[in-house]
């Protein structure tokens, strides 16, 4: 395992706490846009703690397994989430700060729903491929497992491509307006 995870990580975790204990205890903070910061101290926070410990699990086939949906949530979850905050400061600035308000019930069914259905269609296509369970050890980690190498792309890297061209969409828009 490397060991900048284990120096990283708990670092990160740390600072994701820190946000987490300020925006819990301080009235000023406790508004939309640092509840949607916790969600993404959450949702970093989580893998986090795997990538510190998946050195144990990745040849226990069930624990990994479980690592891996875990994983593949909240990888999706953080690029989600991090559109939405973009989304929001959008609503914000060319709309107003109550219609973005209004709009964040709408944010948590896509960064709560969009990551599980990316999540739980591995299943689905192993229903149809049988090519052997779809989550447990990738090599490396504890992920999308080896037989499907290319749901790895097409359940991760092509949304957090789409996430990350919204991003840039949304605050260049943000930037001129």
């Amino acid at each position: 395992m490397n060991l900048s995870y284990y120096v990283f990580c708990p670092i990160y975790i740390l600072l994701d706490l820190g946000l987490i204990v300020c925006v819990s205890r301080m009235k000023r903070f406790q508004k939309t846009m640092s509840y949607l910061q916790i969600i993404i101290a959450i949702c970093e926070i989580v893998p986090s703690i795997f990538w510190m410990i998946e050195d144990r699990v990745l040849n226990h086939e069930s624990l990994c397994a479980i690592v891996g949906v875990v994983n593949q949530f909240f990888f999706n979850s953080q690029s989600c989430w991090n559109f939405l905050v973009s989304l929001y400061c959008y609503f914000t600035v060319t709309v107003s700060v109550s219609t973005a308000n209004e709009y964040s019930k709408w944010f948590s069914y896509y960064g709560i729903g969009f990551p599980a259905i990316l999540t739980i269609l591995p299943f689905c296509i192993d229903a149809i491929w049988k090519q052997g369970f779809p989550y447990g050890n990738a090599i490396y980690d504890c992920w999308i497992s080896n037989e499907y190498p290319r749901l790895r792309i097409a359940l991760y890297y092509v949304q957090l491509w789409f996430h990350f061209a919204g991003i840039i969409i949304l605050l260049a828009r943000v930037f001129y307006h």
